[in-house]
């Protein structure tokens, strides 16, 4: 479970475009006077000399997992730590990998243990005359270890899944309308259809782990229309409804045309939404709606975000690596997925 915040405040959006322009830290104004220097020094971070071709996959504790990809034959991964540039940036190897005919669909997440470290882990789904495999491993001592594999039927799941890991289950959306749900304890699968009326879209629909570790939440945008949905013991419960023209009249009739779902934060605390070149953020708790970045002619083609969240005022800890585990120790820092990069200071 987290901390709870002390003083809730939005650093804001760090639009990436593919292989156009770096990962950048933007600040989301206004911010109070005692965040300027950790804004300067976040706005004066560089992720490398070739930074053109890389991409943010993960942030999490303190941590920017990234992906650099060299003369698109090579690619290199990364994890930054903005706060703490002085412990360096560990080279991680390779995801494990198979032919490209033979891959159904990879994704990588994160765990957090009961020590604040962060694990990563690797879903890796092949397909071979007829059976369908997925391999599930852990990053330890540097290297990725098999940690579990099981046998399942096909279905239509996007290349790489908005997957997500709750209490040693990982919920992957399938195409068809469900959900498959692998148990890591007993690696067997399981399927959950998804809430009636609601068709799976990989831009309109996201989950998000639930704080109590016994759920998922299920956020699906329809035209202005967005709702979320709770699922426990495989029942869905309508949780809230929110009509985006009433949390804000300025929206035109023209967005409405391709309203996108960026991410959402753990426990469906936010939501990010991409209307036309406008980054919009939804607070689910206080129902509240306001643009944090506009495209510019600098930001080519599609900008994606990841939101970057700690405590404020921060506590850095006695730095604990562990090379074994490969976990990153930064036990009072917290960043929640999202795709243009933004950043909140809590």
């Amino acid at each position: 479970m987290l901390p709870q915040p002390l003083h809730p405040e939005l650093f804001g959006p760090a639009p990436a475009t593919y292989h156009f322009s770096a990962p950048r830290f933007v600040p989301v104004l206004p911010q109070p006077p005692e965040l300027a220097t950790v804004i300067r020094h976040l706005a004066d971070y560089r992720f490398g000399a070739h930074d053109g071709g890389l991409l943010i996959k993960h942030c999490q504790n303190g941590t920017v997992f990234t992906e650099h990809d060299i003369r698109e034959t090579e690619l290199t991964l990364g994890a930054h730590r903005p706060l703490c540039p002085e412990r360096g940036m560990p080279i991680v190897p390779p995801f494990p990998s198979v032919e490209r005919n033979l891959k159904w669909f990879g994704a990588m997440l994160s765990k957090e243990g009961g020590d604040g470290g962060l694990s990563y882990i690797y879903i890796l789904g092949t397909k071979d005359s007829g059976k369908c495999l997925v391999r599930v491993y852990a990053l330890q001592d540097g290297v990725w270890c098999l940690h579990t594999a099981a046998t399942c039927q096909r279905r239509r799941i996007h290349w790489e899944p908005k997957a997500v890991l709750v209490n040693n289950k990982i919920y992957i959306p399938s195409v068809g309308d469900e959900i498959v749900v692998l148990d890591l304890t007993t690696s067997s699968f399981s399927i959950i259809q998804l809430p009636q009326g609601v068709s799976y879209n990989y831009f309109r629909t996201m989950l998000s782990p639930a704080d109590d570790a016994s759920g998922v939440y299920l956020i699906h945008v329809d035209g202005f229309q967005l709702r979320l949905w709770l699922s426990k013991w495989d029942n869905w419960l309508l949780v809230d409804t929110f009509y985006l023209r009433m949390l804000d009249h300025t929206l035109e009739d023209e967005h409405n045309a391709n309203v996108q779902i960026s991410q959402v934060g753990n426990n469906a605390e936010f939501v990010f939404l991409r209307m036309r070149g406008c980054t919009l953020y939804l607070d689910v708790t206080s129902k509240t709606l306001h643009k944090v970045h506009q495209d510019t002619e600098n930001d080519q083609h599609f900008s994606y975000a990841k939101p970057f969240m700690m405590i404020w005022p921060p506590i850095f800890p006695v730095l604990k690596d562990d090379p074994a585990r490969f976990a990153f120790y930064d036990d009072h820092l917290y960043i929640a997925l999202v795709e243009i990069m933004i950043f909140f200071f809590f």
